[in-house]
């Protein structure tokens, strides 16, 4: 089923999608089935392509969302609405890089939780996020069967110099 995700979130262009390959797996010359070897989500020019965010307070960050299995790592950061998230990518981060993140994302949680879709700022929800990249992967998480959306779902954060200053899901 790992083929058929993978080739589904292609054909949907969702911004990205690691590289996998099907491999035979033996140990001490048994056979132990077939297993999916699979890149991880990192920042590069062949993975999610974003700028470094040394360079610029703003972007690039690879978050992962996950309510369930980090706590205790470093970059990690609750919002007020208690979500857990986890800056992936870069692993080390200055403590402005973290306030920005922690601020940006309450800011869109506030909005997205309110009844008009506006935080206290007058800031969209659709200022924050791109709303078509949530669109593809909340269709894809459905078409999929997927029910825990609470535990690595990734985003992308370009630098605002480079990107369009949103937050961008990708493929969980």
């Amino acid at each position: 089923t790992y083929k058929v995700v993978q080739d589904l979130s292609r054909e949907m262009q969702l911004d990205y999608a690691p590289e996998y390959h099907l491999v035979n797996f033996y140990a001490n010359g048994e056979y132990q089935g077939l297993y999916v070897l699979t890149e991880k989500m990192n920042i590069g020019y062949h993975r999610v392509n974003i700028d470094s965010s040394y360079k610029d307070v703003t972007g690039g960050y690879l978050y992962e969302l996950d309510d369930l299995d980090y706590e205790g790592e470093i970059n990690l950061f609750n919002t007020e609405q208690g979500h857990t998230y986890l800056i992936k990518d870069p692993l080390i981060v200055k403590q402005s890089q973290l306030e920005y993140s922690i601020t940006l994302w309450n800011l869109y949680e506030k909005a997205v939780y309110s009844p008009t879709g506006y935080n206290e700022l007058g800031g969209y929800y659709g200022d924050y996020m791109d709303i078509d990249s949530l669109a593809k992967l909340w269709l894809f998480l459905e078409v999929n069967g997927e029910y825990s959306v609470s535990s690595s779902v990734y985003f992308y954060k370009d630098s605002d110099s480079r990107g369009d200053g949103k937050i961008h899901a990708l493929y969980p």
